[in-house]
């Protein structure tokens, strides 16, 4: 099976793209492309969102974008990834008839998603940053983390609950790179082009996901814990006065 050439990472701030049609999984009404700039779902971030508009004109509307496990990848200092992946856009099932294998498409994503989505992703970094501050070693102890385009949470595995006091500390390290207006970099790992980073203030964190350029493009971030069960912890991350940064994407 031919693997899906993933746009977003060489051009993160493109919203559409052409393509062409290389399968349909009618059982899954989905669809495999050639290429995407739509994100799928991974690493606990929703994904993109958007339409896909065939050459005779109609516009089909894909609700989310899986991507299918393929080869993996062992890399010294980074979490075990598949790459090469294939990746589907999942479209209602009466557009299937209206389709088929080698037909011309453009993608266009939903922009106020995705840039929603980035703006909470990078934010979702500075608060990790923030806890592995006060809770060294904490990172190895995450269990599951959700990044939407309406707010985002850190679970820990910690027998130690987080105090009040820890919360504030955390919110004030958090938005402390807000406040600096620092860079954001996202570049590949040397040997795979698949396995990318995050970097922020010489803060580097391994991350395949979508990103700003910027940490002042968050705006105030606001830190809420809550107790899961006896030994999970749930960080909660909002942006009240959320700006999205529409104007960083291209048609």
């Amino acid at each position: 099976m031919n693997s899906t050439k993933k746009l977003y990472f060489q051009h993160p701030y493109k919203a559409s793209c052409s393509a062409i049609i290389e399968e349909i999984d009618v059982e899954k009404t989905a669809i495999r492309l050639d290429q995407t700039v739509a994100f799928p779902e991974g690493g606990g971030q929703a994904s993109d969102s958007g339409i896909i508009i065939t050459s005779e004109g109609l516009s089909i509307p894909f609700t989310s974008v899986n991507k299918s496990p393929w080869r993996v990848v062992f890399l010294q200092d980074f979490p075990t990834i598949t790459v090469d992946n294939p990746i589907y856009h999942v479209i209602p099932a009466e557009f299937i008839k209206d389709i088929k294998v080698g037909m011309e498409v453009q993608v266009k994503i939903d922009v106020q998603k995705r840039a929603s989505t980035a703006v909470y992703h990078s934010a979702t970094h500075l608060v990790l940053l923030g806890v592995e501050e006060i809770r060294h070693g904490a990172t190895s102890l995450i269990k599951g983390c959700s990044i939407k385009e309406d707010g985002a949470r850190l679970d820990y595995a910690v027998k130690e609950r987080f105090t009040e006091e820890d919360i504030t500390r955390i919110a004030s390290i958090a938005n402390s790179y807000v406040e600096r207006n620092l860079p954001i970099e996202v570049y590949s790992h040397t040997e795979e082009p698949e396995a990318w980073y995050w970097k922020c203030d010489n803060e580097v964190i391994p991350c395949g996901g979508t990103h700003i350029p910027s940490t002042g493009l968050i705006g105030h971030i606001n830190v809420k814990r809550r107790r899961m069960a006896k030994d999970l912890e749930r960080i909660l991350i909002q942006i009240p006065n959320l700006r999205v940064p529409i104007e960083l994407y291209e048609p």
